[in-house]
């Protein structure tokens, strides 16, 4: 384990928060309607976990914004 980041183990200590967050983060980054149905495992999950998919959510609609403005200023 990555000394720094010891105190992420801490709180998301199950494959199924960080699954979550993933999840969230890619809802989050691409907000438009989904082409997947997520199982009935996953969106119990989620229900269970929603923190992690809420905070999941906002960083991927932050990166999103991120990318968008950086296209932007790039162009």
């Amino acid at each position: 384990m990555i000394p720094p980041f010891k105190w992420l183990y801490t709180f998301m200590n199950t494959p199924e928060e960080w699954h979550t967050v993933v999840i969230g983060l890619g809802d989050g980054y691409c907000p438009w309607p989904k082409k997947y149905k997520p199982t009935a495992k996953m969106k119990e999950i989620i229900r269970e976990e929603c923190h992690y998919y809420n905070a999941g959510m906002a960083v991927g609609f932050a990166l999103l914004i991120f990318s968008i403005a950086l296209a932007v200023r790039i162009a």
